[in-house]
């Protein structure tokens, strides 16, 4: 589930030319999923398994449209993991839920899809139920609450970009610079749920969603968990 590689955008139309002499976007979407209270005091969680994150980031190159790419996702999963490992600390017991203990990868990480999916059309908590494969996960955990982190986006191959702007320029054009499609080189997105064991559902999620982001580079996704885990200083 990944974000739309263009965003519509209304742009008047000095801006738009301003854009593109430039040639630069000048644009940037951080959206934050979290209008439901938590049903939990997470100040008052003193022990916590942090699962291995999931992962599914996709390569945007001349032709191909957006595809998935295992050893982008693998890159990125780790990424977040040393992030997440950062911060252990803000708890006062965490465990690590390994990669070893993950037995298939890829469809833990369709399963975390699954739920970023039901969270990104606001389902309320209750519906954040995790399948059973990740519910046979966290039955092994001995904490009575478990985070799961799960981060896609995509990145787009060098030439890409240049194809895209030139795209945008022509719309622009032709509408008179009222309408203008501003072409994304990265985007990252990331979720975090905290899961209730004995409900087997969400009890706190939350998502930063953010375009010109690089998925893969640390600095910059390191900034996403800066206001991700605010809510546990």
């Amino acid at each position: 589930m990944t974000v739309g590689s263009n965003s519509i955008i209304v742009v008047p139309k000095t801006l738009f030319f301003a854009i593109f002499i430039l040639g630069t976007p000048l644009f940037s979407v951080a959206q934050i999923f979290n209008k439901q209270a938590p049903l939990v005091d997470l100040k008052e969680i003193k022990e916590i398994t942090v699962f291995y994150p999931g992962s599914r980031i996709e390569v945007v190159g001349k032709g191909m449209g957006q595809v998935h790419h295992d050893s982008a996702s693998t890159i990125s999963a780790q990424v977040n993991a040393d992030l997440i490992m950062e911060r252990l600390h803000l708890f006062e017991k965490a465990h690590f839920y390994p990669l070893e203990e993950i037995s298939h990868m890829e469809l833990y990480s369709l399963d975390l899809m699954e739920l970023a999916e039901k969270a990104s059309k606001n389902a309320p908590y209750v519906e954040l139920r995790v399948t059973p494969t990740i519910f046979s996960m966290l039955s092994k955990t001995d904490t009575p609450y478990s985070m799961l982190i799960y981060h896609d986006g995509f990145v787009r191959k060098k030439g890409n970009m240049t194809g895209e702007m030139f795209k945008s320029i022509g719309i622009g054009v032709a509408t008179l610079g009222n309408y203008a499609p501003i072409p994304v080189s990265n985007s990252s997105n990331i979720f975090i749920f905290i899961i209730d064991k004995e409900l087997g559902h969400a009890v706190f999620a939350k998502k930063y969603e953010g375009d010109e982001i690089h998925p893969l580079k640390k600095k910059k996704v390191a900034k996403q968990y800066k206001f991700l885990f605010k809510d546990f200083y």
